[in-house]
């Protein structure tokens, strides 16, 4: 799980998503992710293997160096929780984490998934 408010974090969860699956289920950083469900308070992001018909194709599909990108997009109309009290400033961020592939029976198996999420920023 990576969670933090800025776009480097962003890179490293992503890379963290394609390379920490078991072996046959790595794939290379020009595999191209055809599939995405978003919701407003979740974007998840489908394994360029997965096929479920609970997934909504990308009008093009995208490589892993473009995802973070898609994700800022998705952060700017996403639902925030409530915002929370904070002593100091506050930021928003996200929440990334994945499933393995073929971990899980669902229909999400080796998803990118990514939640909003509020942080603060100490004085």
């Amino acid at each position: 799980m990576v969670e933090h408010y800025d776009d480097e974090s962003l890179h490293h969860a992503v890379e963290l998503w394609r390379t920490c699956s078991t072996p046959e289920f790595r794939f290379p950083a020009d595999a191209l992710i055809r599939l995405i469900k978003r919701e407003p308070t979740c974007l998840r992001l489908g394994h360029p293997q997965a096929s479920s018909s609970h997934w909504d194709s990308l009008s093009a599909p995208i490589g892993a160096a473009s995802v973070p990108s898609l994700v800022r997009d998705w952060l700017e109309t996403a639902t925030y929780p409530a915002r929370p009290w904070f002593d100091g400033a506050e930021a928003k961020g996200y929440s990334v984490f994945w499933t393995y592939f073929g971990s899980t029976r669902g229909a999400f198996s080796g998803s990118l998934v990514v939640l909003p999420k509020w942080f603060e920023i100490p004085k």
